[in-house]
Parts: C-alpha cells; structure tokens; sequence
C-alpha cells in the first residue's frame, strides 16, 4: 500500500505544478489529458463566458517529476493529439 501511496502523492503534486503553472500564465487551472513521452499532459482551461467558443489547439502543459513545467511545442501538441 505504501507504493500506492507514493504513487498518489506524485500524481497530486504534478496536478497541483500544472495549476499553478496554468495560473500563472492567466489560465483558471490545468486538467489531466494523458500520459505521453514520459511527461503528464494537462490542458489549460479557461473559465469565461465565451468557453463554448473553438480557439484552435488546446494549449498542454507538460509535466515532469525531474523538471519545470513547460507549454508543449506545436509539434509536440501535434504529436500528443495523433496519440489520442
């Protein structure tokens, strides 16, 4: 059990690294997409009257134990989607 809760305090601490990053970019906070590359994907979100609106690629967050949080690249956006 002890595993599992190792496990589960990693997967929190990279959602809690993805808000705040998420937020200090001037998003609301980071939703988990997938796992890709070795990195925790998170989508940006936004909450605001227009959500219902189509703004293109969504904006990931990528999230690493061993390093900073970091945007995905186009190519990598590209990449992650094509693995969906």
């Amino acid at each position: 059990m002890i595993m599992g809760t190792k496990r589960a305090e990693i997967i929190a601490e990279k959602q809690k690294t993805a808000n705040a990053f998420a937020k200090s970019k001037q998003y609301d906070r980071a939703l988990y997409e997938t796992a890709w590359n070795q990195y925790s994907v998170y989508v940006a979100v936004l909450n605001s009257s227009s959500a219902g609106t189509c703004g293109g690629y969504p904006m990931y967050i990528l999230v690493k134990e061993d390093s900073e949080p970091r945007w995905a690249t186009h190519e990598e956006v590209s990449e992650i989607l094509s693995s969906l």
